[in-house]
C-alpha cells in the first residue's frame, strides 16, 4: 500500500495494479483477499483505460 500511495502521489498511475498483482503472494491461491487483490487490479487497470492512461 504504500507503493501505491507513492505512486498516486508521483502520478505514475500505470504502476499500480502491478503492486495490486504483487500483493497476491501474501494470500493463499484462490482465496478471498487473493482474488479480491486481482479484481482490484483489473478495475485500476480499466479505469486507467477509460482515461486514456494506459
Amino acid at each position: 500500500m504504500r507503493n501505491i500511495k507513492a505512486h498516486m502521489i508521483g502520478k505514475r498511475y500505470e504502476l499500480i495494479p502491478h503492486e495490486f498483482y504483487s500483493m497476491r503472494r501474501l494470500w493463499p491461491v484462490g482465496g478471498d483477499l487473493w482474488r479480491r487483490r486481482g479484481h482490484e487490479a483489473a478495475l485500476f487497470e480499466q479505469g486507467l483505460k477509460a482515461m486514456g492512461l494506459a
